[in-house]
């Protein structure tokens, strides 16, 4: 007959960030098509010139989307019906800049930003830039923490832990970057 201890194990790591990463939006907002793209075109090159100016290269500055929608409003008449009506297109670019961990480097960024001419809604996130690795290192953590707790109930009922039957894993984050 086989008995079977199921425990859970719980991975914590807490690591230090390497690597902040500014994500930017750019909106271009025009009534007609070529006018939303050409300032599209001038809000890129403009935050360009400021990342440049900087010390940035134009190589780091990634785009994560590209999009061009078009933009209704919407208009009551006299009866109070509510109509749509066609108000032109919008530009969306997204934007990430990342560096390795700097304060003052950031400072320099988040200044150059504020100067610029077509200055993007900006967040920060400070990350890592290697996460899995810190990954493997919070499974070795889970697997030796749900090993003790299996130890101790195995003990505490008398019995000597056998040959593991099988690992099921649950993915939760035990992540803290400080």
């Amino acid at each position: 007959m086989n008995r079977t201890i199921t425990v859970k194990g719980v991975g914590k790591a807490a690591v230090k960030p390497n690597l902040i990463e500014l994500n930017m939006d750019l909106n271009a907002r025009r009534e007609e098509y070529q006018h939303t793209m050409n300032a599209a075109a001038k809000q890129l090159r403009e935050l360009q010139a400021a990342l440049k100016d900087i010390s940035f290269e134009q190589k780091d500055l990634k785009t994560l989307s590209f999009s061009v929608d078009t933009v209704y409003d919407e208009q009551v008449d006299k009866q109070g019906r509510s109509t749509r009506v066609f108000a032109g297109y919008v530009c969306s670019h997204q934007l990430r800049l990342a560096f390795g961990y700097d304060i003052k480097r950031l400072g320099e960024a988040l200044a150059a930003l504020a100067r610029c001419p077509a200055p993007p809604e900006f967040s920060i996130r400070f990350t890592l830039s290697d996460a899995d690795t810190v990954g493997a290192q919070l499974l070795k953590n889970a697997a030796e923490n749900a090993k003790a707790k299996a130890l101790v109930l195995a003990e505490a009922a008398g019995v000597k832990l056998g040959t593991l039957l099988s690992i099921a894993m649950a993915v939760a984050t035990g992540l803290l970057v400080n």
